[in-house]
């Protein structure tokens, strides 16, 4: 609810809200150090423009595989929302140089400035929305840097991606990852089938 009045020369707006009922569960891109893995969110795009920005990001920056997973499906190309995953360890700034230069939501971009410049994706159904569906797994030859083992092992857990399509070399020998329940109010309603 919503109450604005005038007083004097001000305006004053009273908002009101409830909290939703509905809770979904998601993953930090939190590593313990300091560190973090990269976690894209991409809203209405199309497939092949997201895995030729991929495969960008990935050459240029040395990205070890990139994992892809389906939010949403817009049309029968495939285009709709996506989740984006490397679990390949990064400095703080490196990952945020990362994700500004792609087209990622806007509003996931704008939370690097909020929460320590944490990225928590959903990875929990979420009212009538599925679990994020995983697609493909983009390779790649470079393989020097750390990996998680932690976020990469609930990949393989949550999503049962084969074991041949994982990519263990190099890991750090912690397999922790922080996880968060939160109450959601955008996008619960039920997916056309």
């Amino acid at each position: 609810m919503r109450y604005s009045f005038k007083w004097g020369r001000f305006n004053l707006i009273f908002k009101m809200w409830w909290a939703s009922k509905v809770r979904t569960m998601g993953i930090y891109d939190w590593v313990e150090g300091g560190q973090k893995v990269l976690f894209l969110d991409y809203d209405n795009i199309r497939k092949e423009w997201l895995l030729q920005e991929l495969t960008r990001i990935q050459r240029e920056y040395k990205l070890s595989q990139i994992y892809l997973f389906q939010i949403r499906k817009k049309n029968e190309e495939g285009d709709g929302s996506f989740h984006a995953i490397c679990a390949d360890i990064l400095s703080n700034i490196e990952a945020q140089r990362i994700i500004l230069q792609t087209n990622c939501d806007e509003s996931f971009k704008k939370a690097m400035n909020y929460d320590y410049c944490s990225h928590v994706l959903r990875t929990f159904p979420k009212g009538g929305v599925a679990s994020p569906q995983y697609l493909l797994s983009l390779k790649s030859e470079h393989t020097h840097r750390k990996k998680a083992l932690g976020h990469l092992r609930f990949l393989e857990f949550q999503y049962g991606i084969p074991a041949e399509e994982m990519n263990y070399e190099n890991h750090n020998d912690n397999g922790r990852i922080w996880a968060i329940d939160y109450p959601t109010k955008k996008n619960i309603r039920k997916d056309p089938a």
